[in-house]
């Protein structure tokens, strides 16, 4: 990656696709900034509506690069960021969400320590309802991070995160995965990271709109189609092991889990044999460990459960009313 162009301050990278009715409070967020060494590196994924007339309206006010490319997923709007970044440190942001006016001097103050990679709680926001995540606060290494991050022990999200620009190449995106791209580039990433990782514990400076209808919230046809299909690209990508295409692999893994579980809960039969199928033809490969399995059969359990709990309260409400009208 080319550091010639470097300044010593934070790039946000900012991936758009029809967001035009989110810019124009999001451009605003950065006018006021307690920090101002930064850049945003706009990357429009082909847009459709007035995005692009809105960045380059604010392109006067902010240091602002506008990067526009062909509709290829928000996978390859992140990469073409990171290939235009010129800053010593890299965040990302997505146009939806909201940031606090010191967001920019956060960022910076996380970099001081040795760390090259820092993550940090944000707010996530759903309807009335607010509420800041967890995190395991303190330093980890990089093995203990990706095993956090494949287990979903926490959220593959890069805009809790921070960190050197040097550490992140373009290949860390698998482009045109459809699902999971945040976290496939994050455990890529993690092979470079020489330093410990940190878990800072701040106030939140980032708010997460969280949608109810995103691919990881929804149990639809398309969300469990979509998840399939990037766990195959993954195995696919993989038929001869090492050590970092086994990370790959285990997200591989935990996204066929994830559905299987999902579609079971749901009670969507054809989605059950889908993801069970995907599962017995890679097995040899995945090497799902007897916990996931107990995990995941527990749950269904418990799913199964509360749904003869419930159906039984219905009935037994059916008979009461019943009773009352006989």
């Amino acid at each position: 990656m080319d550091l010639i162009s470097q300044f010593d301050g934070l790039s946000i990278i900012v991936p758009n696709y029809n967001g035009e009715r989110f810019l124009k409070r999001f451009f605003e967020a950065f006018l006021n900034q307690s920090n101002g060494n930064y850049e945003i590196v706009f990357v429009d994924d082909g847009s459709n509506d007035f995005s692009v007339n809105i960045a380059k309206q604010f392109s006067t006010k902010l240091k602002l690069k506008l990067i526009l490319n062909n509709h290829e997923g928000v996978g390859n709007a992140r990469k073409s960021g990171i290939e235009n970044a010129s800053g010593k440190f890299i965040t990302f942001v997505d146009t939806d969400d909201l940031v606090s006016s010191d967001f920019v001097e956060v960022n910076l103050s996380a970099m001081e320590g040795i760390s090259e990679l820092v993550f940090f709680p944000v707010n996530v926001s759903h309807g009335d309802a607010v509420w800041k995540t967890k995190l395991p606060f303190g330093t980890k290494t990089q093995s203990e991070v990706r095993e956090l991050l494949i287990e979903n022990k926490i959220a593959g999200w890069l805009f809790q995160t921070v960190s050197y620009r040097k550490i992140w190449e373009s290949n860390d995106f698998a482009v045109g995965l459809g699902y999971g791209e945040d976290i496939f580039a994050l455990v890529n990433m993690l092979r470079r990271v020489t330093t410990p990782v940190n878990f800072l514990d701040i106030q939140p400076v980032y708010t997460y709109k969280e949608n109810p209808n995103s691919i990881t919230r929804s149990s639809t046809s398309e969300s469990f189609s979509l998840m399939r299909d990037a766990a195959i690209t993954i195995i696919e990508k993989n038929k001869n092991n090492d050590v970092y295409q086994l990370d790959e692999l285990s997200i591989a893994r935990s996204i066929l889990v994830f559905g299987f579980a999902n579609s079971l809960s749901q009670g969507n039969q054809r989605w059950v044999s889908l993801f069970k199928k995907t599962i017995f033809e890679n097995y040899h490969l995945l090497n799902i460990p007897l916990s996931s399995g107990i995990r995941v059969c527990l749950n269904i359990y418990a799913v199964r459960k509360q749904i003869n709990r419930n159906i039984e309260k219905t009935r037994q409400l059916i008979r009461k009313i019943y009773n009352v009208f006989d």
